[in-house]
């Protein structure tokens, strides 16, 4: 080993020393079980995490919104250990050269204590540079598909790669299984293909936001992580054809709504949230029974694919924002239902008219009291004080 190696060696031993000793501490969070609680230790460049772990496992996380690592954790599978160990993760302790031809993509993360040897496989998440969450490393063009995982071996002063077993797109983390610690790094290879194809999209997809990929074994436990087949969760990959028989859809995120109300004149919009005083306005169709707009304008998604075919619809009233006269919500089945008194039912819906348009149906006209057979409701009369909001979502089919 040459000096400047030998250095850098006895820096981080330093370092990890002065930490360690540290009198300030804060309590830090974890799950599993253990006799000490987290504590943290914060200078102007280091934060230091540690929990004590037995036999039955445990998690040690870091949950400090301020670092520049927050989501790294630590996953101790029951029977991973053996006796109590005090298990760390830390940053700002080691400063290795980046691997040659990559630039970081996050912190270097320092997992301990070295040295330490597991009865069976745990579980790591180190997190990677995405704070806009558009898909792309921060300060690159390179897409966080392209992200590696490395660790700093020692023993030959080198880093070597991990296999990634998740990319968990939605918070920026990339999970590996080891039986070891040591330092952990997410880069990005600067040589690779910076043209990133804003139109790909994945099977199942969300409409808005991004999706979340795990490794699952339908044959075992969700949440376990020696699972082998890598399948989105969530909604993406659900059988939506029984959405209009069953109620056991449920949302796959945070769905849009449309609210109609009275503004001066009958207003439809379109928002995250339901609302009377903003949003994206919408048209009504003749005959006052159902509204259409053009999702390729209002959604980025659904405009880079340029065909609302391309998506699944479905929609359903949201009953604590939906007043009106001599009516009231009732529940079935498949899905909500504005009810008269006589247990008439009308049904909210939702279908692609062409590529650019997409048709949300109320169930009911409230133009003239007449639902869209043409049969009189009683007293419909839609008024100041009455809305209609429909929450509606779709998935990249």
């Amino acid at each position: 080993m040459n000096t400047a190696d030998m250095l850098k060696r006895l820096q981080k031993i330093v370092l990890v020393f002065i930490i360690i000793s540290g009198n300030f501490f804060q309590n830090g969070c974890g799950g599993g079980s253990s006799d000490k609680s987290n504590t943290e230790t914060v200078s102007s460049q280091e934060m230091y995490f540690e929990k004590t772990i037995d036999e039955t496992g445990g998690v040690l996380e870091i949950t400090d919104l301020e670092s520049q690592a927050f989501g790294a954790k630590i996953i101790v599978l029951p029977g991973a250990l053996t006796e109590k160990k005090i298990i760390s993760l830390s940053t700002g302790v080691t400063s290795f050269d980046t691997p040659a031809n990559y630039i970081p993509a996050g912190e270097q993360i320092n997992l301990g204590p070295d040295g330490i040897l597991f009865e069976k496989a745990i579980f790591i998440s180190i997190p990677y540079s995405d704070i806009d969450n558009d898909g792309v490393i921060d300060g690159t063009t390179i897409p966080e598909d392209n992200v590696v995982l490395f660790y700093f071996n020692e023993q030959i002063w080198e880093w070597e790669k991990v296999e990634i077993v998740n990319r968990n797109y939605a918070d920026n983390i990339v999970e590996a299984g080891t039986d070891h610690f040591s330092t952990y790094l997410v880069a990005i290879d600067e040589e690779v293909d910076n043209d990133y194809d804003t139109t790909a999209l994945r099977a199942g997809e969300y409409f808005v936001g991004t999706p979340e990929l795990r490794i699952i074994d339908p044959e075992e436990d969700i949440n376990a992580f020696d699972n082998t087949e890598l399948v989105p969760v969530g909604c993406i990959g659900q059988d939506f054809s029984l959405c209009s028989t069953t109620r056991s859809c449920v949302k796959c995120g945070t769905p849009y709504v449309l609210t109609v109300s009275i503004r001066g004149k009958l207003t439809a919009v379109i928002d995250r949230y339901a609302t009377k005083n903003a949003g994206i306005p919408v048209t009504f169709d003749e005959g006052g029974a159902s509204v259409t707009f053009d999702p390729t304008e209002i959604f980025e998604k659904v405009g880079k694919t340029g065909d609302a075919n391309s998506w699944t619809w479905r929609c359903d009233f949201i009953p604590e924002h939906t007043h009106l006269q001599n009516y009231k919500v009732c529940t079935t089945n498949t899905t909500d239902a504005i009810c008269t008194e006589n247990d008439e039912q009308f049904f909210s819906s939702i279908e692609v008219i062409d590529a650019n348009t997409v048709r949300i149906n109320f169930g009911i006209d409230i133009s003239d009291s007449t639902n869209i057979n043409g049969e009189a409701l009683p007293n419909i009369n839609f008024g100041s004080g009455d809305m209609i909001a429909i929450e509606f979502e779709a998935n990249y089919l």
